[in-house]
């Protein structure tokens, strides 16, 4: 064998050698994952308001696509909800959560925005700033003057609309407030039958049955006349 054959064989088998020897060279860094869009934040709001004038977050232009755009799809639901002594389609927004829920009645519209929206979400601010939950005389303070409302077995139990020329039936044209009254508790079985006894019986809210009965505010109605 040649001496330039050998070299040619030593060189051939040094590079082997080395190549084995040496340590693999360092991978290729893997592509960091790319983060998921983040989620746009569901609307907060601070102090929504439910009353006929213009602080009102809901008002009665309101649509299920206006809806959507301002307080997200996962938000707003359509169910069936309970309205006078029977059940009728809505439109809810924030059905999960108990303190902030809403629903939007169109009833008989079409088009339009609805023909009532109503809450018992105790977050909820309502007309001159009552809340659900505040007793009667909280509400005749705001008001100005006593109520009149319906006794508890009719079909409207509770509901009053009448406000004697108090601050509550100062509305804007077109939008009018109804509060639905529940009895309190622990009251006794005389005071219950006193607000029980004629479905058709309009109380007023300082007569002794009422006071009696111990009422509190438990759901806010905005209605809106249709000018169609």
């Amino acid at each position: 064998m040649t001496r330039s054959i050998l070299l040619r064989s030593s060189i051939v088998a040094a590079t082997i050698f080395a190549t084995a020897c040496s340590p693999p060279a360092p991978a290729a860094p893997a592509t960091a994952p790319q983060p998921l869009a983040a989620l746009a934040p569901s609307p907060i709001i601070e102090t929504p308001v439910l009353s006929c004038d213009a602080a009102s977050t809901l008002e009665a232009g309101v649509t299920k696509e206006s809806l959507i755009a301002t307080f997200g799809a996962e938000n707003v639901s359509e169910e069936n909800v309970q309205w006078v002594d029977s059940e009728t389609p809505a439109i809810v927004l924030f059905a999960s959560d108990p303190e902030m829920r809403v629903e939007l009645l169109w009833l008989d519209k079409t088009s339009g925005g609805p023909r009532a929206i109503q809450t018992y979400g105790t977050k909820w601010t309502g007309p001159l700033g009552l809340h659900v939950k505040a007793s009667m005389a909280e509400v005749e303070a705001a008001n100005g003057a006593p109520v009149s409302l319906m006794g508890f077995s009719n079909h409207n139990a509770g509901e009053a609309n009448d406000f004697h020329g108090g601050k509550l039936g100062d509305g804007d044209i077109g939008c009018s407030v109804t509060l639905a009254f529940s009895m309190g508790e622990g009251i006794t079985g005389e005071a219950m039958q006193a607000v029980n006894d004629d479905p058709e019986k309009v109380y007023r809210s300082d007569s002794a049955e009422m006071r009696a009965a111990k009422p509190f505010l438990d759901t806010i109605v905005l209605s809106y006349s249709d000018p169609s």
